[in-house]
């Protein structure tokens, strides 16, 4: 309800999707991704008590998250979606996590060895976060993505590498050739969140 009250007000949202429990999407902590007409995506964790959200953002500082009970306002919930999303589309390119005040700026658990599109991603853009391979047999592959990018100011952009047979691409996303080297495909991607983030300026 509170997405669909902001999507009436602001254009810029142009989808929603809510991950079943258990998929793909949320096993990587993401309840909630908006979508907007410029091909990034602002990707949300829901709490059901406040009491929760420092574990989160201990674990995932990069990944907004709130806490949302039975008695949480719509129209609240709607103004803070809006709010989050304007602050760091302003800060795009500063280096920030989500996590309000609490100074965490890289995730506690350790990370698995980065694959070689994630240490190209890496060494020629400091926003990158990290990088999800979607599961050939998953909730993203089936949605026409073949991977996430996650950056360290909230924002996420679907990757989809345009191989025949590939179902289209459901949400806003970028769309990369096949057959790229991990540096070339890592530097049109970087170059193509660049491209979009201008659009925020004006969102």
């Amino acid at each position: 309800m509170a997405v669909k009250m902001l999507m009436a007000r602001w254009p810029m949202i142009a989808d929603v999707f809510h991950p079943k429990r258990g998929s793909e999407l949320d096993l990587i902590r993401i309840d909630l991704a908006l979508f907007l007409r410029n091909g990034l995506f602002f990707p949300i964790q829901i709490k059901t008590h406040p009491n929760a959200l420092p574990t989160h953002f201990r674990k995932c500082p990069y990944i907004y998250a709130t806490a949302v009970t039975g008695r949480t306002n719509v129209e609240m919930l709607a103004n803070e979606f809006e709010e989050v999303v304007r602050k760091h589309a302003e800060k795009f390119h500063e280096l920030k996590s989500c996590a309000p005040n609490w100074g965490i700026d890289r995730p506690r658990s350790a990370r698995k060895r980065p694959g070689p599109l994630l240490k190209e991603l890496s060494r020629n853009s400091r926003l990158i976060s990290s990088y999800h391979q979607a599961d050939r047999n998953g909730q993203l592959f089936s949605c026409g993505a073949t991977g996430i990018v996650f950056l360290r100011n909230g924002f996420a952009a679907l990757i989809r590498r345009d191989w025949p047979g590939i179902p289209p691409l459901r949400f806003p996303g970028i769309v990369v050739p096949p057959r790229l080297t991990p540096r070339d495909e890592a530097l049109r991607i970087i170059e193509e969140i660049k491209r979009r983030a201008k659009e925020l300026r004006d969102c």
